[in-house]
């Protein structure tokens, strides 16, 4: 029952975006080669260029100092570039998914790319990008892509697992791309699990 009122919730937010559409704004538009632009992201032997390139899409890197005022190791894990039908009747948007590891931390860093022409593209929004949060540590990332119910596209699904002192919390997104711009639909926490300050019982919501 909850999938069916999550798929027409996403339907009907597709439908609503769909029909009243809206230009990309001029701040938004970006001109790149995505298989170059990946090809350099992979090859990129300095922090100034990749910090250049990931703000060729949109995207930024923080990364600060340690307690001890060391600068965190940085490693690029993995660059994907998706060709996603995320709208009926139009070209497939490009879902970028750029992971990195600072020490023991890790960040994804997502951009939605929609193409106009040529070499360019309108940048959706990069609201699926996560990483850790003060104490609360990002354990789980996963990203899917589901079919809409009313409509030949599909809608992005989040799965996020986190971690802060004694409690791990797991939540799922929905988001959809339409009207030219990247939105959350739905949100729900579906799993919560509390340890006691001992060690022993835990408790499950």
């Amino acid at each position: 029952m909850r999938l069916v009122l999550v798929a027409l919730v996403l339907a009907g937010a597709a439908r609503a975006e769909a029909a009243s559409p809206s230009p990309c704004p001029a701040a938004a538009r970006v001109e790149v080669n995505l298989p170059a632009w990946r090809a350099a992201l992979q090859q990129a032997d300095s922090a100034a260029r990749r910090d250049e390139l990931l703000s060729t899409i949109g995207l930024g890197l923080y990364a600060p100092a340690t307690e001890s005022g060391r600068e965190p190791r940085v490693t690029l894990a993995g660059v994907d570039d998706i060709a996603v039908q995320t709208e009926p009747d139009a070209r497939p948007d490009h879902v970028v998914h750029v992971r990195y590891t600072l020490d023991e931390e890790t960040l994804h860093l997502v951009q939605v790319l929609r193409p106009l022409e040529g070499r360019k593209w309108c940048a959706l929004g990069d609201g699926l990008s996560r990483r850790d949060e003060g104490p609360r540590r990002l354990v789980g990332y996963e990203l899917a892509f589901v079919p809409l119910l009313a409509a030949r596209g599909k809608a992005l699904e989040l799965r996020v697992s986190t971690s802060e002192l004694r409690r791990n919390d797991t939540r799922h997104e929905y988001w959809i791309t339409a009207g030219g711009k990247l939105r959350k639909v739905f949100d729900e926490l579906t799993g919560s699990m509390d340890s006691s300050e001992t060690g022993g019982a835990t408790t499950t919501k």
